[in-house]
Parts: C-alpha cells; sequence; structure tokens
C-alpha cells in the first residue's frame, strides 16, 4: 500500500495524540526505499512533533541506511531501523505503537499473522 496520499493526515494525528513528555511512537512495516519513512519525519519535524520511529524490513536497502545518517533528526526523537522478518519482530515485540503501517509482504496469510501480533 502506498501512503503518499495519507502522510499530511498521519503527520496530523500525531500532532493531535502525542503526549507532553513523550515521543509519538510509529512502526513501519516494510520500507521498500523509505518514501513514506522520510515523508512522514518531514512532516512531523514540520510541525514539531517529537517522534520514535521503527522501520522494520527484511532487507534495509543501502540507500535508507546511508539517508538515515544525514537526515534531520530533532535531539529527541529516533529512527530505528531494523532487518528482520517482520513476523519474527513482532513474535518478540513488546513496545505499544501509537501509528502503524503496514506494508510489508503483500500476501493475506503474513498480514494476517502481522494483525494477530499486533
Amino acid at each position: 500500500m502506498a501512503y503518499h496520499g495519507y502522510i499530511p493526515f498521519i503527520s496530523e494525528y500525531a500532532h493531535k495524540v502525542k503526549k507532553k513528555e513523550e515521543n509519538v511512537k510509529i512502526l513501519e512495516i516494510g520500507l521498500l526505499t523509505g518514501v513514506t519513512l522520510y515523508s512522514v519525519i518531514n512532516n512531523m519535524n514540520a510541525l514539531g512533533v517529537t517522534y520514535e520511529y521503527t522501520g522494520v524490513d527484511i532487507k534495509l536497502n543501502e540507500e535508507i541506511k546511508i539517508f538515515n545518517n544525514y537526515t534531520f533528526k530533532t535531539k529527541t526523537s529516533k529512527i530505528n531501523l531494523i532487518e528482520d522478518d517482520s513476523l519474527n519482530f513482532l513474535k518478540n515485540c513488546k513496545e505499544v505503537f501509537d501509528i502503524i503501517l503496514i506494508d510489508g509482504d503483500h500476501n493475506y496469510p503474513t498480514v494476517k499473522k502481522e494483525c494477530t501480533f499486533l
């Protein structure tokens, strides 16, 4: 699923749900080229929303790793890139997220299992 049209909505929602002392926690499953990741954080930075963005992909593109080093981040915001199978990550994940974007393996059994873990 392409989230391009939803990026302003996601960012505005994050702005509304942000708690004073905490970062908005976002999980994206399936990063591909990082278009959603970097578009969302750009909007979050523009709105002054601090965040902890966790991106999980079975294979992280080198461009994402390199770009991550040069992306504008605030002192309190974080980007965690995790190279792992989404089902393995979710099975072991104890974190609670405010926003979850599922765009990994596009088959029904995998997405159903991801939703079950979430």
